[in-house]
């Protein structure tokens, strides 16, 4: 199990209604195993990016396909 703690920008949808969508931005992306330590990340990332979410999901990519839980959003700011 993995902690992520994920940039989300607004990004304008041109495919339908010109709508504002979020987009994960991949390149701010942080990887932890410590819930403490991904909750200290997201509060100094919501200071950097105050235009953006900021999003805590607990990821499940080391186990088997047949035991995988679904990732799980902890926290949304």
């Amino acid at each position: 199990m993995k902690i992520l703690v994920q940039v989300l920008r607004s990004k304008r949808d041109n495919s339908y209604n010109d709508k504002m969508v979020y987009v994960v931005d991949n390149s701010l992306t942080q990887e932890t195993t410590d819930i403490e330590n991904a909750i200290t990340k997201s509060g100094e990332l919501k200071l950097k990016f105050q235009d953006s979410q900021i999003r805590i999901i607990e990821y499940h990519n080391d186990e088997s396909d047949k035991d995988r839980k679904p990732c799980k959003i902890i926290q949304l700011e």
